[in-house]
């Protein structure tokens, strides 16, 4: 198997191991106090509508800006780990990897919670999500519930 084939096959397992599970602390304006609540939910990777845009070989081909391809995703997001449980909403977004650096993908993606409980309006999460180590991605705002959302997401396989 040769490298370009190796790394796409990295990009999907990364892929599908991240978008498995999210844990996302929001420090919302609609909380009281100022107090950060903690909301768990379940993002599915599998079976979701998504499209891998490889590298262009033209260099008018504007998928060569992606560092080797990008990633493009719309996943279903639910209450608990399965994917018959609750509906809550949407993950859609783009993970692009690094170039140098196959172990890192820059992630910018917005949650739509329609159905959650108590809230609704969208969380936009966006920076870089490594194979190793720290896997928390910055929450950098919201709509809705979560206007003004600050906060970090974090991802569990």
């Amino acid at each position: 198997m040769g490298g370009e084939e190796e790394r796409k096959l990295f990009i999907l397992d990364l892929s599908a191991a991240f978008f498995l599970l999210w844990i996302v602390l929001v420090d919302a304006r609609v909380l009281e106090k100022g107090d950060t609540e903690t909301l768990t939910f379940y993002v599915h990777g599998r079976n979701e509508a998504a499209i891998v845009a490889s590298r262009g070989e033209e260099t008018h081909d504007l998928s060569a800006m992606a560092a080797e391809g990008s990633f493009v995703f719309d996943n279903d997001v639910t209450e608990g780990s399965e994917l018959t449980s609750k509906h809550l909403g949407r993950r859609q977004g783009v993970a692009i990897p690094d170039g140098s650096d196959v172990d890192k993908i820059y992630l910018v993606s917005t949650v739509v919670l329609e159905h959650h409980e108590k809230y609704r309006g969208a969380l936009q999460v966006q920076g870089v999500e490594s194979g190793d180590g720290d896997r928390g991605i910055p929450i950098v705002g919201g709509t809705g519930d979560f206007q003004g959302a600050r906060g970090s997401s974090g991802s569990e396989d």
